[in-house]
């Protein structure tokens, strides 16, 4: 008997989930791309593991600086180079690429927490549907009990899992997040130091 089980196919899933599953699958695309997308973009600059003797260098010849990192050295070191004059580049800087970034942090965190209650509603559907059979006097009752109680479980499960893996990629892109702006207050430091010896 146990070699008779076939686990069933994903089409047998995705029949047996219901209406429900659609939204949660356009979610879950929605909410890897956006992951993907920011994890890309911090994995492109160079703003982070960088050595201080490397920035120090660049800070000293800005026309040597490479990436994101030298776009930022450059503009914080054009035309006045008074401390004053740096910390408002800076400013301009975090002001520039840090709001944008938390604005798409917390649209994902409202995607992530969708998830598991589009996973709830598409178990209310299926104990309805459950209900519905229940109380109904034909002969395919058996049926479509089974089939409401199979929408229940599937739809909470794939919310479930869709939430779980979404939190992780948030938190992995709210760290990068930390990090860069880590970073842009380390290298104003370092400006300044070099502004102040120089």
């Amino acid at each position: 008997m146990i070699n008779d089980f076939h686990p069933p196919g994903l089409w047998h899933v995705w029949h047996d989930g219901g209406c429900v599953l659609i939204p949660l699958f356009l979610l879950a695309v929605f909410i890897g791309y956006h992951v993907s997308e920011m994890l890309i973009y911090f994995a492109r600059t160079d703003c982070k593991d960088a050595e201080n003797i490397k920035w120090n260098e660049w800070i000293k010849r800005p026309d040597q600086a490479k990436g994101e990192a030298g776009q930022i050295i450059r503009y914080s070191q054009a035309g006045e180079k008074s401390a004053w004059a740096v910390r408002e580049r800076f400013l301009a800087v975090r002001s520039a690429r840090l709001p944008r970034l938390n604005q798409r942090i917390v649209m994902l965190g409202v995607a992530v927490t969708a998830a598991p209650l589009l996973g709830l509603l598409g178990t209310v559907l299926g104990m309805l549907e459950t209900f519905e059979a229940i109380g109904e006097t034909s002969g395919n009752t058996l049926g479509r009990m089974s089939h409401g109680i199979s929408e229940a479980l599937i739809t909470t499960e794939v919310g479930l899992i869709i939430a779980v893996t979404g939190f992780f990629g948030l938190y992995f892109v709210r760290r990068q997040r930390n990090r860069f702006r880590e970073f842009l207050y380390h290298l104003e430091n370092l400006t300044l130091q070099h502004c102040q010896q120089s």
